[in-house]
């Protein structure tokens, strides 16, 4: 069985200096920190264009008014395409305590309600167990970005589902075509098709839902529609019996779960 890999990706602000992103399947881009844009910014907007899936962040200050931190990074993203949004809430130049774990939910809050993209939290996985979620559950309706530098996964830290996880900082920046030594790496929960999926690029179609070969009122159309045939070859006295009936169910079950393992693809860590 063939194991699909999960979307990589990246985030960058003006510390990376050149960019030119290859290699990757979504780009967050900091847009903003506090009342002040990226330096960047603007800068880096013609050349990621050509990346399938496009974030972008703000950097939350606590010591900002969280509703005009939310307006004017809203501000600041406006006319151009962006598939999700996010706000990134860590230690550095901040107050991390239970006034500023509200006044972050403020700010998340009027971001979801004002505009339809996903609302998006990053953190870290320790700074989320121990700073936010604390203080309250509300938390836990918005997707987790969460930084974890390590090879074990987050889940037991934060006890919920991520969405995205920032697995390393010492990225090879020239890897993926940025200019700084070192990038942070990203990888989205699931496959870049479910990526799609989540953020709405994509919709589902039907027989992905249920694949053809999974329907047992096919196979047993196709049985009967054979009986019919043999009738017409002098053979239309022979009705199924319940015996016969349950084998054929065993033997299409088996049909179908073989051919769900040629067919069907899992996800790779």
């Amino acid at each position: 069985m063939t194991l699909q890999p999960r979307a990589k990706g990246i985030d960058i602000s003006h510390w990376q200096g050149f960019c030119n992103p290859h290699d990757i399947d979504f780009i967050i881009v900091k847009a903003s920190e506090g009342l002040a844009a990226d330096p960047k910014f603007e800068e880096y907007l013609p050349h990621i264009q050509g990346i399938p899936i496009r974030g972008a962040y703000h950097y939350y200050r606590t010591a900002v008014n969280p509703i005009a931190q939310a307006e004017y990074f809203l501000d600041a993203i406006s006319g151009h395409e962006w598939h999700f949004i996010a706000v990134d809430y860590e230690t550095t130049g901040n107050t991390l305590d239970r006034q500023g774990a509200e006044n972050l939910l403020a700010c998340l809050l009027h971001l979801r309600s004002t505009q339809d993209l996903p609302v998006v939290l990053y953190t870290s996985s320790y700074c989320y167990r121990d700073n936010v979620r604390i203080w309250s559950d509300k938390f836990d309706e918005f997707p987790l970005w969460v930084a974890k530098w390590s090879e074990v996964e987050p889940g037991q830290i934060i006890e919920r589902d991520w969405s995205i996880w920032q697995w390393t900082d010492s990225g090879d920046g020239s890897q993926v075509g940025v200019g700084s030594e070192r990038v942070d790496r990203n990888v989205y929960n699931g496959t870049v098709d479910q990526m799609k999926l989540w953020l709405g690029i994509t919709q589902p179609e039907e027989n992905d839902m249920k694949k053809w070969y999974q329907s047992k009122t096919l196979w047993f159309s196709i049985l009967f529609a054979l009986v019919n045939v043999a009738g017409i070859f002098g053979y239309a006295e022979f009705i199924p019996g319940d015996d016969v009936v349950q084998y054929v169910n065993i033997g299409i079950s088996v049909i179908v779960a073989l051919l769900r393992v040629f067919t069907d693809q899992g996800i790779e860590r």
